[in-house]
């Protein structure tokens, strides 16, 4: 009989790849969980990159969340790290395309995340939807002067200018 460890383990590995084989029975059932997966992935990188996943539509984002999560699989149950790879995925999948400015966006917005959650760790939990807003819009604002990302990579002004004006709407 298999410990309790060693199921877990192969129930986990048969999530990421059907070929594997696992003591959920029958087999086809783990298609529930691997399906749910896909979408609380899919689900928690778009709240990290909303503007991203608005500019790319949902069917693209949803092609992209895909294969950065067969590269860039899971590896903690905090969704908040989802993310973290994200834009070397981009600048990666992207190269040489007229998109890879989207990986600019994704250093922006995760940026904005981690002064978020970095917010959450020093404010006490009453105050700390009032902080994420202030870091938010101080990120906005150090973006529009700062001709690069927290990461030292250049950004581009196409790159500012949308973050800035998600929705691309006439300022006017």
């Amino acid at each position: 009989m298999a410990s309790l460890r060693e199921i877990q383990r192969s129930f986990a590995a048969a999530l990421r790849d059907p070929a594997v084989t696992c003591a959920v029975l029958p087999p086809a059932n783990l298609g529930v969980y691997r399906n749910n997966g896909a979408i609380t992935f899919r689900e928690a990188l778009g709240q990290t990159f909303p503007v991203l996943r608005r500019r790319t539509g949902d069917d693209y984002f949803r092609q992209l969340s895909t294969h950065y999560r067969e590269r860039f699989p899971p590896r903690s149950g905090d969704l908040h790290w989802t993310g973290r790879d994200f834009a070397v995925f981009l600048d990666d999948y992207l190269a040489g395309s007229e998109y890879q400015w989207l990986a600019d966006l994704a250093r922006v917005e995760w940026a904005c995340a981690e002064s978020s959650v970095a917010a959450e760790r020093v404010t006490p939990p009453s105050h700390s939807s009032a902080w994420r807003l202030a870091c938010n819009r101080r990120c906005g604002r150090c973006l529009r002067r700062s001709r690069s990302s927290a990461s030292g990579s250049p950004i581009r002004p196409l790159t500012r200018r949308l973050w800035i004006n998600p929705k691309g709407q006439s300022r006017g």
